[in-house]
């Protein structure tokens, strides 16, 4: 009885140890993300980038914005009640629902669909090919920090995954009985 005792004790400690590991990836994850996002990093970019466009290409993408506001509210208009449900179905994950919202669209709504993505590609590329030589530069440079951040943020989480495990293994070995 008191070796029954004693195992379900190194059970529940067990548990509650592979819990707590779990809870420190996750907070350490989130206070990452948190970092990430309040190192202000991707506002002068952003910045960077509208005080590089001249006033022409400003215009351009003003105008391409209300134009397609105006095609998605457009579209948003010829949402059925059914359509409309399947959006807010918290039930599915994010990709159950688009691919049963894409389903669910009649002809018209697809032809509206492909419209209102052709003219979001459309001008990107006109930005694209009005830029100039040092705005395309900038471009290229914006692009590569972008990857090294997230090759960085990755290989950083990598290594917090790494030691988390280590330390529940190490956890789980300094409390498992021997046999």
């Amino acid at each position: 009885m008191i070796i029954n005792i004693k195992e379900n004790t190194m059970k529940n400690i067990q548990k509650i140890t592979v819990i707590a590991a779990l809870a420190l990836m996750m907070s350490a994850s989130v206070l990452y993300a948190q970092d990430a996002t309040t190192d202000n990093t991707t506002k002068p970019v952003k910045e960077r980038v509208k005080q590089s466009l001249t006033e022409e290409q400003k215009a351009q993408i003003k105008q391409a914005q209300e134009d397609r506001k105006t095609a998605r509210e457009a579209f948003k208009a010829t949402l059925t009640e059914q359509q409309k449900a399947i959006l807010s179905d918290k039930t599915l994950t994010a990709q159950e629902r688009h691919d049963a919202f894409m389903a669910s669209l009649s002809e018209a709504q697809k032809a509206m669909w492909q419209a209102n993505q052709d003219a979001r590609d459309a001008i990107k590329e006109a930005v694209k090919g009005s830029a100039t030589e040092e705005q395309k530069a900038q471009m290229k440079e914006n692009m590569k920090a972008k990857r090294e951040k997230m090759k960085e943020a990755n290989e950083n989480q990598k290594e917090k995954m790494k030691e988390a495990a280590e330390k529940v293994k190490e956890h789980k070995e300094q409390h498992t009985p021997n046999k």
